[in-house]
Parts: C-alpha cells; sequence; structure tokens
C-alpha cells in the first residue's frame, strides 16, 4: 500500500513538474559583456545567484570593449553591462544606469561600469535582471565578490558620495574650439558638431553623465584609441618613427586640456534613461 502511494505521489509531482508554466516556459536572455569584466569571475558570482532567486537563466556573450558597438553584437543582445566609454550612442527607447564602479589599488574610484537594456529587445527578463542588479540585494552581492581575497567592485553611490569635483580655470571660449577641432573628428561636441563624429563613439553630453568624467578627460591621451594618435605637451612621448600615427595627430598642451575641461563642465550631462522602479 506504502508502495503504491508513492508511485502515485511521483506520478502526481511529474505531471504538476511538466505543466508548471516557469519549467515550461523558456526564461532567459542574452547579456553581451565587456571581456575584460568577464575574465574578473564577477559574472560566474553573480549570475549563478540571480538565477537560483529568479529561475531566469542568462547566457553571456563576451567581446572585446572595442566591439562591443559593433552592428552584429548590438543585434544579439538583450542586455549589456559595460563601461560607460563603450556605450554607443542609442535610440531614446534604449534605457542604462549606471550599476557598479571598479576599486583601484588605493580603493578609489576607477572606471564605472553601466548596465544597458535593448531597445530592440522584447524579452522582460532583461528588465528583471536590470532591477535585481540595482537592488540592495544585487549590490550587496557585487561588494561581496573578491578574487584572491581582495573585494573589485563597490556600487557607484560610494563613489558619488565622494568630495564635489573641483573643476580647473580655463577659457571656455578657447576649450569649445580646441573640442570641436580636436575632439570633433570623432565625438559630437555640442550642437555645431550635431551632425557630426562617429556613431560608436559617446558625444560629450554622454561623457559628462559618468560620476568620473573629469578623470577621464584628464587622462584621455592614455585610453585607447588615444595613445596612438595623440601628444601631450610635457606628458606623452614622441610617435615612434617606425609606428607613424594612422590619423592625423592631436597635439595639445596642458592648458589646452584645462580649457576644454572648463568647456565641458559647462555641457549638460546627458539623460541616458530613467532609474529602474524595483518591483
Amino acid at each position: 500500500m506504502l508502495q503504491r502511494l508513492v508511485r502515485l505521489a511521483s506520478a502526481v509531482f511529474g505531471v504538476l513538474a511538466f505543466a508548471s508554466p516557469s519549467a515550461a516556459e523558456d526564461r532567459g536572455f542574452r547579456l553581451t559583456v565587456d571581456q575584460a569584466l568577464q575574465e574578473t569571475g564577477l559574472l560566474d558570482y553573480v549570475l549563478p545567484r540571480f538565477s537560483l532567486k529568479t529561475g531566469i537563466r542568462v547566457t553571456t556573450l563576451a567581446h572585446p570593449a572595442t566591439a562591443l558597438t559593433t552592428p552584429d553584437v548590438m543585434e544579439d543582445m538583450g542586455a549589456m553591462i559595460a563601461d560607460a566609454l563603450s556605450i554607443p550612442e542609442m535610440s531614446p527607447a534604449a534605457r542604462a544606469w549606471p550599476a557598479f564602479r571598479v576599486l583601484d589599488d588605493d580603493s578609489g574610484s576607477a572606471a564605472v561600469y553601466w548596465i544597458v537594456l535593448s531597445d530592440r529587445s522584447g524579452n522582460d527578463t532583461a528588465e528583471v535582471f536590470a532591477d535585481w542588479l540595482l537592488s540592495d540585494i544585487g549590490q550587496n552581492t557585487i561588494a561581496a565578490f573578491k578574487a584572491d581575497g581582495k573585494s573589485l567592485f563597490a556600487s557607484v553611490e560610494a563613489e558619488t558620495a565622494a568630495q564635489p569635483i573641483e573643476f580647473p580655470e580655463g577659457d571656455t571660449a578657447a576649450g569649445e574650439k580646441l573640442a570641436l577641432s580636436h575632439c570633433g573628428r570623432c565625438h559630437v561636441v555640442n550642437h555645431k558638431n550635431r551632425m557630426g563624429g562617429i556613431g560608436s563613439t559617446p558625444s560629450f553630453a554622454a561623457l559628462r553623465s559618468i560620476p568620473d568624467w573629469q578623470d577621464r578627460f584628464l587622462t584621455f591621451w592614455s585610453l585607447n584609441p588615444h595613445p596612438s594618435f595623440t601628444q601631450v605637451e610635457g606628458l606623452t612621448e614622441p610617435f615612434d618613427p617606425n609606428r607613424p600615427p594612422h590619423i592625423f595627430p592631436v597635439r595639445i598642451t596642458q592648458d589646452d586640456m584645462d580649457a576644454i575641461l572648463a568647456f565641458t563642465a559647462t555641457i549638460e550631462p546627458k539623460n541616458l534613461g530613467a532609474g529602474v522602479e524595483l518591483r
């Protein structure tokens, strides 16, 4: 009699499991990420915890930062986690939020990673992931991750609570001219070259929305792809005669950089989307 009850119970549970909507429905999405971020191991730590909580399967697609804005990669994404400078100019329907920052060796601020929801995805599971990632649970999970006993990431809120930025003095009018002349070849600087630039590069307004934008502007010459064609007087070494710049070089002074920074401070940061409403 007991064996018959056990067999009956097993059959009932088997039918219920088969009929369960969550089991029958393939709930998941593709998450495009920066290859460098993937190699830290953070996602291997975070994603299983998210899936365990929600039952949503996440397939990661890792690409080099320089490839994140290519059409094929963008077409295949449901969501993206990328450094702010890798985020392309998106249509108004796309949404993005700062998700976490990288801790440097001195536990200061470094790159900020954003969660981006595709404007072409009809799969709401990606939005559930964004909700979770930006919630207290998601943020605590990110902060709890360690590699070789060292914390690598922290919430963006910890950074925004830092001391206010002190802008250097500079000629904003001269800075606008310099920015349009040098930076406008790749970036949309303001309305004066709104039809210019390269589509895969962020505008100055988008760059202004990054919490550590000032540091990035001051060190832009060291961030790819700038070193291959940029020289700053007193900061950079001369170009290798055997490896000349592939485009007309940018040659500026530190005073020029201060002027560009002063001008950029007058630009209103671009609104990359409203915050996620937690469910």
